[in-house]
């Protein structure tokens, strides 16, 4: 806006993304929800949830991998180097994740044992370490290129004078992005984990495993399409479904309302700031 005035910024797709923030934490709620649900009435429900949760743990693990796998062969550049198209997709994602869940049921057999009447969430305990690479993943696919995307036009803008409707994004950029997340979540991370983990509502292994696959499947969704989204937003979306599940009292509203305030303040905040820099920055450099 500083530098070109409000015709030069695409209205529609910014109000597409502002949109997407809304849906994500949505779908990631619903995702969430029925996850959970299908956990209770399965495995929460029964006597012994101990074997319960193991002989259903190909499923959990399996649908996971599926995801993950899926989305690395379906329009990406490893599956137009391979020539897969979707049905091929569909297929090898679903006999992989098939070996991967039966294996995993296996391991999980072998190593984890009954320690008390509580066995579910020892299996889920172990599952959860998964879904939480999962969610890296998803992580890395979104929030990174979130953060490089404008680097890299500036980068590419320094290097070749011009920029066209695609940028190649080198992959020291995106090794930077990574590291830097990970410094950010090392530094000031406690206090979002402290938010997501304890003060919406309580989390079991269980539930974290449901917040962690609603979460990161939102994510790549929107990867997918595109759509820059927040990770937390998504997380924000999942804890709330898990809480739901258990019924309203078991979610504390006042501070997803206080979230949903900070949300929206987020981008005319940011927005300002960058005016603000930007301004500065013209009167001393042009």
């Amino acid at each position: 806006i500083m530098a070109g005035g409000f015709s030069v910024i695409n209205w529609m797709k910014l109000g597409a993304v502002v949109m997407s923030w809304i849906i994500s934490p949505v779908l990631s709620l619903v995702i969430a929800y029925c996850m959970f649900k299908i956990i209770i009435r399965l495995i929460l429900c029964k006597k012994d949830t101990y074997i319960h949760a193991l002989k259903l743990s190909p499923f959990f693990i399996g649908i996971a991998f599926f995801v993950v796998v899926l989305s690395f062969l379906f329009k990406t550049p490893l599956g137009k180097k391979l020539s897969i198209e979707m049905p091929a997709a569909l297929l090898i994602s679903l006999i992989l994740a098939a070996l991967v869940g039966f294996a995993g049921m296996k391991l999980l057999g072998k190593f984890v044992k009954k320690i008390n009447s509580d066995g579910a969430e020892e299996i889920f305990r172990r599952i959860q370490i998964g879904t939480s690479c999962y969610v890296a993943l998803a992580q890395g696919a979104n929030d990174v290129a979130n953060a490089i995307g404008p680097l890299a036009v500036i980068y590419f803008l320094v290097n070749e004078g011009n920029v066209g409707a695609t940028v190649p994004v080198p992959v020291f950029l995106l090794m930077f992005g990574g590291v830097g997340i990970a410094f950010g979540v090392s530094m000031a991370g406690y206090r979002v984990m402290d938010t997501l983990g304890t003060k919406i509502t309580t989390l079991t292994n269980t539930r974290g495993f449901c917040v962690d696959f609603a979460a990161a499947t939102t994510v790549l969704i929107a990867s997918k399409l595109g759509l820059p989204v927040s990770t937390t937003h998504a997380a924000v979306g999942g804890v709330i479904g898990v809480g739901l599940a258990r019924g309203l009292e078991a979610v504390n509203f006042r501070i997803i309302f206080k979230i949903m305030i900070y949300w929206v303040l987020t981008l005319p905040a940011s927005a300002v700031t960058s005016m603000i820099i930007f301004k500065i920055l013209q009167l001393f450099l042009f």
